[in-house]
């Protein structure tokens, strides 16, 4: 499952979805094992632009959450969550017309791909 952002729990825990989410999470999970982050490691700022939150992203967080990534060959689903996590995992800025999709990891990569070379949604 992939995030947008830490909560002041999951900033002063350091590990994400601990706070309320992560409680209902757990519950809706019934004790399987699921890993979990988020796009962002730092809790950003109510009033943050699209454009902070993206270089936030890019530059600070980028490099982790790729890592993470590479790490997870074994995953079967993933669960993104938020806009900011599906720009960053899919490609994809349109929120509306993504919502409750399901795509397997060679249609998010390719449609990743698509967007990267034609800059469509």
């Amino acid at each position: 499952m992939i995030g947008e952002q830490p909560g002041t729990n999951e900033v002063s825990e350091g590990r994400p979805f601990v706070g309320k989410s992560g409680k209902e999470l757990a519950a809706g999970l019934g004790g399987t094992h699921a890993f979990v982050t988020n796009v962002r490691k730092c809790l950003g700022r109510s009033d943050e632009s699209k454009e902070l939150r993206r270089a936030s992203i890019n530059h600070c967080t980028a490099a982790y959450l790729q890592d993470e990534l590479d790490a997870c060959t074994e995953a079967r689903t993933v669960l993104v969550v938020g806009a900011d996590a599906l720009e960053t995992i899919v490609g994809v800025t349109s929120t509306i017309k993504w919502h409750g999709a399901v795509l397997s990891r060679e249609e998010a990569e390719s449609i990743h791909e698509a967007h990267l070379r034609d800059g469509e949604d």
